[in-house]
């Protein structure tokens, strides 16, 4: 900036010599034309004023040539800075007037005498557009024009009285290395009729329609760019989305399965680390045959499965006990390592990894509930890990609301029913999400089409933020369990851009088999100690509170996103929609294309 105000200072002294030398130049032409007359020479005289015409015709129109091209220069200038201010706001109601701002910043009303037509927008085509014009998500290029008219010093002695100098400018919109995971909630309250009308979930897949839009543009592939989706609520489906355990799809109709043969369904692999680092687990059961039943307290003691024997046992899973040497691999979620074969009607959920070292005591139910186990919540990372000793190489399968007798590592926290074959269950499990994840891929199709299938059905959906973080994280990085991620290649000049966007339309709720053996009181600090990791990871997490205006909600998710600005408040399907562009197109890479 200094040293374009530098030469601008040059430029301004160098016309006022020029001006002041022509001053002095026609003076003395004139007294020497005088004194050739005065002298009766009459003929050095005419040739003296002849020649006096065309070195005044020069001189001057160098002096206008000279302004101009200062006019020029800074209006390219200011229209450039004009141009990227309207790239940054592409789709933002204010972009003129975020165009006109930066424009008139750089280039000062009256600069050098000049009249300014313009910036105008215009179209490919060359067209001038409204100032209101709405561009189409698959829109990339954003163009200026602008003129400058100056009036002539020396110029008009030739019938030139002013100059006319037009500039053009444009932007335009490029992804470069772009990794990102929408995490949708997939919750019930979803359900619920949005302002605008249509239901939640219906507002949120057609904001993260007009994403994939923005960001892929009219290419059905970009290999820069990779989008995953990740729905969520009080669980995530860790299969392929669209697919079941244990059976293929054979039409077109979503009910229509066929069985595959026992070998298929999964595959082993040994555990690494197995057996200097084991995983351990002990399994408990319910047997009301053999369970001593505190009247004060209300709950009904476990008794160890190995004591009783008996198979119609309910199991708790405990990590201090028994090793684990295998993990296992469903053929519809060949990513992720699981510590047991999944059941037949396994819906593709699994638990929370809670790392607890020591045994509870079915005697103290408050230690049930210890607020010590956000410490070792082996879920606030990412990918297998260690946490205080304790291995954890893989997820445990989790049992769906709609077959109680399957939440096997539900906590103790519920309501107890009897059931008819005499045994008491927990009712706590969550309703599994059918829809699973996309993982990354450069494919837009494939995305739209994961889009487009999510869908709430019955059953108890409710929210818990942090699962729908925790495997977003895991599907935007590299390596177990997804490993779709771009990988940097070292000493590259390339770089690259991650980023989650999290949606949610409410706060986090309580439910059991959120983690082993426990719902974790905490929830919110759990969340918070996510997405510290998640940034410490370099990724950027935009957040967006969706029709419900708790403010304590916008508390807790404004300190989940990366910053103040990172953090939207969306109150119905209109301002979705804009937040979705906005968000999109900060992550577009702007550059100056002409």
């Amino acid at each position: 900036m200094k040293k374009g105000i530098e030469k601008l200072s040059v430029m301004r002294a160098l016309a006022a010599k020029i001006r002041m030398s022509l001053n002095e130049l026609i003076s003395c032409s004139l007294k020497t034309f005088w004194r050739a007359i005065m002298d009766n020479k009459g003929v050095s005289g005419v040739f003296v004023a002849i020649s006096i015409v065309p070195i005044i015709g020069i001189i001057g129109m160098a002096t206008d040539v000279s302004r101009a091209y200062i006019v020029k220069q800074r209006l390219g200038t200011a229209l450039d800075a004009a141009t990227l201010a309207g790239g940054r706001n592409f789709f933002e109601d204010d972009r003129s007037e975020q165009i006109q701002k930066y424009f008139e910043a750089n280039f000062p009303t009256g600069f050098m005498g000049a009249t300014v037509e313009g910036p105008f927008e215009l179209s490919a085509d060359g067209e001038r557009l409204a100032s209101d014009h709405v561009y189409d998500p698959s829109d990339t290029v954003l163009r200026l024009t602008a003129r400058a008219n100056i009036d002539t010093l020396f110029m008009r002695i030739f019938g030139n009285k002013d100059m006319s100098v037009p500039v053009s400018s444009e932007v335009t919109r490029e992804t470069v290395l772009l990794d990102v995971v929408m995490a949708l909630d997939v919750s019930g309250s979803m359900n619920t009729e949005d302002v605008g009308g249509g239901s939640r979930i219906e507002a949120a897949k057609t904001a993260a329609d007009d994403l994939v839009d923005i960001l892929f543009g009219d290419n059905d592939t970009n290999s820069l760019l990779k989008i995953g989706l990740v729905p969520w609520s009080g669980s995530v489906n860790i299969t392929q989305s669209g697919t079941r355990y244990g059976f293929e799809k054979t039409s077109s109709d979503p009910d229509v399965w066929a069985a595959i043969p026992e070998d298929e369904k999964f595959t082993t692999s040994p555990v690494i680390g197995s057996p200097d680092n084991p995983y351990e687990v002990q399994y408990y059961r319910y047997d009301p045959g053999a369970v001593t039943y505190n009247s004060s307290k209300k709950w009904y003691e476990l008794r160890d499965w190995n004591a009783t024997g008996n198979s119609n046992s309910t199991f708790v899973l405990k990590n201090y006990s028994s090793k684990i040497d295998d993990v296992y691999y469903a053929h519809n979620a060949p990513d992720v390592p699981l510590l047991a074969e999944p059941e037949d009607d396994w819906n593709g959920c699994v638990y929370a990894r809670y790392a607890r070292q020591t045994e509870w005591d079915v005697d103290e139910k408050e230690t049930w509930n210890d607020t010590d186990a956000i410490a070792d919540a082996a879920d606030i990372y990412d990918g297998p890990v260690t946490v205080n000793g304790v291995s954890w190489p893989g997820w445990y399968p989790m049992g769906d609301e709609t077959h109680g007798s399957r939440c096997e590592m539900s906590v103790l926290n519920g309501e107890w029913s009897w059931r008819d074959d005499g045994y008491y269950r927990n009712y706590k499990c969550t309703t599994c999400p059918r829809y699973g994840i996309t993982p990354l891929q450069s494919q837009k199709k494939v995305i739209v089409d994961a889009i487009e299938d999510i869908e709430i059905s019955g059953g108890s959906y409710y929210t818990n933020i942090p699962i729908g973080l925790a495997w977003a994280w895991r599907t935007l990085s590299p390596g177990q369990p997804f490993n779709q991620a771009t990988v940097l290649p070292e000493n590259t000049n390339f770089t690259q851009a991650r980023a989650i966007i999290l949606l949610t339309d409410g706060a986090n709720t309580r439910r059991g088999a959120d983690a082993y053996n426990k719902a974790i009181t905490d929830r919110d600090s759990r969340l918070k100690k996510v997405a510290a990791n998640i940034k410490d990871d370099d990724i950027i997490i935009y957040t967006i509170q969706f029709a419900q205006s708790s403010g304590s909600l916008g508390d807790l998710l404004t300190e989940v996103a990366s910053s103040n600005k990172h953090y939207f408040f969306a109150p119905d399907k209109e301002s979705l929609q804009l937040v979705f562009k906005q968000i999109a197109n900060e992550l577009s890479n702007l550059r100056l294309s002409r």
